[in-house]
């Protein structure tokens, strides 16, 4: 039983068990409920068991299946909750929403504009491939459909742009980067690699060469072949095609199978100029230099100059002592250059140690901190020439402060040594010079000086050894006459004064003004001569023995002859002198010895005997401590023998008249 109602009369006909409306639209509030489904038209039915035709060939299935037969047709196609799987594979292996593509070989997208394909997405077993058709287009990546700008892009070029829409070619030499990332602040114009995993390796960033001619074909490099180059660019307000600065690697060498020797260069580019120079090169051996040529040895560091005026210098130094990082004016600033310990490594000792401040600039070799251990040995070493290897030690200060000049060792306590080796040569004996640089010194000018000095300050003077030119003026290369004087302190004083003088003719000049002149010290106490003089004598080992002075006080010499100056025109008050008979009668003459030469048998007088016959021929002498001076309460005695010996001849002229008064006396009595 059915209702019909169509447009001209209302009419229901039951008679097939449907409900078939035509013409106007029914209009139903509520809930219409058919038992068997409803059906529109020819083309529409919904049937009872949920199915929905649309035409003949577009029909929704109750299980979720859905049958299109225009523009869109989904065979093996499947949407579900797990995505759309189009093709012979279906998406259930998803655990998200997802759009699967398959084929026999792969599957892809395709982006046309009316037929005009432009792009595709492919991929297959080999891998993805995102391909711009057309020449001149490029891949771009934007963010919220590019309301936040495009952030990178793949150009025709293939060329990755990172911050920019196109290249920038006119980044140093023209010739823009397969990579380029421009941006305007840190955060977008920052290149970082980072490694996250537990141990000791790092992320890397390596550059590579190779003489294939073709990417994949291994040919071996070739020396001074450039590995890398690492550019720094700086716009000089036309565009960045000029450098500031570079990095370069390059073959060190010959390669070969894993033997690839290198070198780094490091240039920057000079005031005025718009081409790099080289600074610094780390060579394959480890030698560090300043320009293209670094010694061959292997290590170590080469300063050269780059210039007709800039020398190879290093320079040391900042302020705040040991973490000192900067350098200010009107602060101390330090450097240091130290070597690590043999027993430890991570112990060091100071080589050099320099300081500039408020009172002056110094340099501290082989210590002075507490910062790192000091030196306890220094070595100086020279070669004999230009071409020798080993050089040889020629000066030594050791651990206890000692300077050997001739360097080795010493057993001597002297704070200054200098050694020589066998041979006659200045260099070979141990020799000292000091000189004086400059025109030639006139007569009585000081060529040099030997100081000695104490006190606390060790500024106080104890005695000097001076040179001065002699009573002539010098001659450079022909005549320089000297002399040398000695010259020490005495109590009382604080300046030394000239006490000995060896003058330009080998002259001695003595000056004493306490106790005596002249000491001469022997151990012995015999015969044994302690002042020689010989005559026609050139030498040590020639001449002939004219006058000498035994340790026993014997004098000798070969004439026998003795003087005094006795010229009329030194002398005044000229008279006779009175007779000497009585005092010779009175004076008793002795044998006797010398208490610290007992075997020796003297004869003479005492001088306390004589004294009390003539007190003229005794004089006397302080007797002082030879090492203080001082004063010892007591005198010694000492007989004038010249004066005694011509009052004898007085008394002896005395006895002579006697003796002719006498004569004539007999003479006459023997007559008569």
């Amino acid at each position: 039983m059915g209702i019909r109602i169509d447009g001209a009369s209302d009419l229901i006909n039951a008679s097939d068990g449907s409900l078939t409306v035509e013409g106007l639209s029914i209009n139903v509030s509520g809930v219409v409920t058919a038992s068997d489904g409803f059906k529109v038209g020819s083309a529409a039915t919904i049937h009872s068991t949920g199915q929905f035709n649309i035409g003949v060939a577009h029909t929704l299935f109750a299980n979720g299946n859905a049958t299109f037969a225009g523009i869109v047709t989904a065979s093996n196609t499947t949407i579900s909750s797990t995505g759309i799987g189009i093709g012979a594979a279906t998406n259930g292996s998803a655990s998200y929403p997802s759009v699967t593509i398959s084929g026999t070989s792969g599957g892809a997208v395709h982006f046309e504009d009316d037929g005009d394909l432009l792009a595709d997405i492919y991929g297959s077993s080999d891998g993805l491939v995102l391909t711009a058709r057309k020449t001149s287009d490029a891949i771009t990546f934007q963010l919220n459909s590019g309301s936040v700008g495009e952030k990178a892009r793949f150009d025709s070029s293939g060329r990755l742009l990172i911050g920019h829409t196109s290249s920038l070619g006119e980044v140093w030499n023209n010739d823009g980067g397969s990579l380029q990332v421009a941006g305007t602040s840190y955060l977008n114009s920052t290149f970082q690699i980072s490694r996250w995993t537990n141990s000791a390796s790092c992320p890397h960033f390596i550059m590579g060469k190779s003489r294939g001619g073709a990417v994949g074909t291994n040919v071996v490099v070739q020396d001074d072949d450039t590995c890398g180059l690492i550019v720094f660019a700086a716009d000089d307000g036309t565009d960045l095609q000029n450098a500031v600065a570079e990095i370069r690697a390059q073959v060190d060498g010959t390669p070969g199978s894993n033997d690839t020797p290198g070198r780094l260069i490091f240039s920057t580019t000079p005031d005025g100029s718009n081409s790099r120079t080289e600074r610094l090169r780390i060579t394959s051996t480890g030698a560090l230099g300043t320009n293209s040529t670094v010694r061959a040895a292997a290590g170590g560091l080469d300063l050269q100059s780059q210039g007709a005026t800039d020398l190879g210098t290093l320079t040391l130094g900042a302020s705040g002592g040991q973490n000192g990082q900067n350098r200010n004016a009107n602060t101390e600033n330090q450097y240091r250059i130290m070597m690590p310990t043999y027993a430890d490594p991570s112990k060091m000792v100071t080589q050099l140690y320099g300081v500039s401040g408020s009172s002056g600039h110094e340099i501290n070799y082989g210590g002075y901190t507490g910062w790192a251990y000091a030196a306890n040995m220094h070595k100086f070493h020279t070669a004999a020439d230009a071409t020798t290897g080993t050089g040889t030690e020629r000066l030594r200060i050791d651990a206890s402060g000692r300077c050997i000049v001739g360097g080795g060792t010493h057993a001597g306590g002297s704070n200054l040594v200098v050694k020589g080796i066998s041979g006659s040569t200045p260099n070979a004996y141990a020799c000292a010079s000091f000189c004086r640089i400059g025109s030639n010194p006139t007569a009585g000018t000081s060529i040099a000086n030997l100081r000695f000095n104490g006190g606390s300050g060790g500024t106080s003077r104890a005695a000097e050894i001076t040179v001065k030119a002699g009573e002539n003026n010098w001659t450079e290369g022909s005549s320089h006459p000297s002399q040398l004087i000695f010259a020490v302190t005495k109590e009382s004083a604080t300046s030394s004064t000239e006490r000995f003088r060896i003058d330009q003719s080998g002259r001695i000049d003595l000056f004493a003004d306490a106790n005596n002149g002249v000491d001469i010290h022997m151990p012995q106490s015999d015969t044994t001569e302690a002042l020689v003089v010989k005559r026609a004598s050139s030498n040590l080992n020639d001449g002939t023995v004219s006058f000498t002075v035994a340790c026993d006080g014997d004098v000798e010499n070969t004439n026998n002859s003795y003087g005094q100056l006795s010229d009329v025109k030194l002398k005044e008050n000229i008279v006779d002198a009175n007779s000497q008979w009585n005092d010779i009668k009175a004076v008793k003459v002795r044998n006797f010895n010398f208490k610290d030469n007992s075997s020796k048998k003297m004869l003479g007088v005492v001088a306390q005997e004589l004294e009390t016959v003539s007190s003229g021929l005794v004089y006397q002498k302080i007797d002082r401590d030879p090492n203080t001076n001082e004063d010892l309460g007591t005198v010694t005695k000492a007989v004038r023998y010249s004066v005694l010996y011509m009052k004898s001849v007085k008394a002896l002229q005395e006895a002579i008249t006697k003796i002719e008064t006498l004569e004539t006396k007999v003479a006459a009595l023997e007559s008569a």
